[in-house]
């Protein structure tokens, strides 16, 4: 029910910019983006967990309504999850878990541009990020067995955000740099609890809440359309 929400969300928003952007927008561009997600995982009860950090590559179409206000959508291809040791997050009995989630994100952002010069132009951006799970799995060690388990069917496949920012872009031509930084929180609780098999013994995973958590570093180059 949630996810075909948030695809009727999508939807709209997307005809909403089509519809409007002809008769209100001053710029529309079209581009790349890519940089580092640094991911980590806030687990009820858990702490000292380790961070992931990775590559994230995708694509920007970014609409402006004025010289200050616009909206960006930003498909990314993103590797999440974090790495617990010291008795980890969800089991005593377990000495390590590697969280491995990959994800195409799909942030909608709103865009605040403060127009400083034509050297440099400071943005602020906020919004939210719907990511669509592609890959959830967790490396498990205990003592000398160690397994990477497919944890799909006890995991949530969609993940919603609020992502904050901000940064600034360059001038290149008639098209432009931009390089910002961005937060993202998690709003869901993407373990729903259930049962995997480790070296072929079912172990249950506790329900325990689960909620994502990211730090990225982007560079994006936007072509006017």
């Amino acid at each position: 029910m949630a996810l075909s929400r948030i695809r009727a969300f999508v939807g709209v928003a997307a005809v909403a910019l089509a519809s409007a952007a002809p008769a209100a927008a001053v710029t529309k561009e079209l581009g790349v983006i890519g940089g580092f997600n640094f991911s980590n995982l806030r687990i009820e009860g858990q702490s000292g967990l380790d961070a992931r950090s990775a590559f994230a590559i995708g694509g920007v179409f970014d609409v402006g309504f004025n010289d200050r206000f616009g909206v960006r959508i930003e498909p990314v291809y993103l590797k999440s999850g974090a790495d617990a040791t010291n008795r980890n997050a969800y089991w005593g009995s377990m000495d390590g878990a590697e969280f491995k989630f990959d994800y195409i994100g799909v942030p909608v952002l709103a865009r605040y541009d403060f127009g400083t010069n034509d050297k440099r132009n400071p943005y602020l951006l906020g919004g939210f990020g719907f990511n669509f799970a592609v890959d959830q799995k967790v490396e498990l060690s205990q003592g000398n067995d160690r397994a990477t388990v497919d944890f799909s069917d006890v995991l949530n496949p969609l993940d919603i955000t609020v992502d904050v920012g901000g940064g600034v872009s360059f001038p290149a031509g008639a098209n432009r740099w931009g390089v910002d930084g961005r937060l993202a929180f998690g709003l869901t609780n993407i373990n729903d609890g259930g049962t995997v098999t480790f070296n072929g013994a079912p172990l249950a995973v506790p329900n325990t809440s689960t909620k994502s958590f990211a730090g990225r570093i982007f560079v994006s180059y936007l072509f006017k359309l």
